[in-house]
């Protein structure tokens, strides 16, 4: 019996904020996606972690603040769902959470897409599913499935292989 079956999981949502800055509609749209995570979460009685709402839904200014508190947050959580984008700051936390062996829902935009060799071959390193979001209505079943496979309700490597 898997030991998660008896603790509460946190999942680590990880996003990129800066870019979308002056955005609103932007900021708006990965706003909704981290409520719709952080409720399919609580609904399957986990918890989630995201610096984009600890930090009131605006930018953060002080590495010396967020950086160690993101790394501790990635050392704790049980899985991440990542927002890879365009985004130095994701793909330094892609690193800790796969060094660490945490299981990883890496969310695309649209259409799933690899901007580096890392990111490409990641599964080598740790469990990494990849899912574009085509239909935001579908990220609560997905983030759900992904809560389920870290509870050991089934296996990540066949949440991954099935889609």
């Amino acid at each position: 019996m898997n030991d998660l079956n008896n603790k509460q999981i946190t999942i680590f949502i990880a996003t990129s904020i800066t870019r979308k800055l002056g955005r609103p509609a932007e900021i708006a749209r990965l706003r909704l996606l981290v409520d719709t995570i952080d409720g399919a979460a609580r609904a399957n009685g986990a918890k989630t972690v995201c610096a984009f709402r600890e930090e009131g839904w605006k930018g953060e200014d002080d590495p010396a603040v967020f950086v160690p508190r993101d790394f501790r947050w990635c050392v704790e959580c049980d899985g991440a769902v990542v927002f890879p984008e365009d985004s130095y700051g994701v793909r330094v936390e892609l690193g800790w959470l796969s060094a660490l062996q945490k299981p990883i829902l890496r969310l695309h935009e649209g259409r799933i897409r690899h901007q580096t060799g890392l990111e490409k071959y990641l599964h080598r390193v740790c469990t990494i599913i990849d899912r574009a979001i085509t239909n935001p209505d579908d990220l609560a079943e997905t983030t759900s499935r992904f809560i389920e496979s870290i509870r050991g309700g089934q296996s990540l490597r066949d949440f991954s292989q099935n889609g």
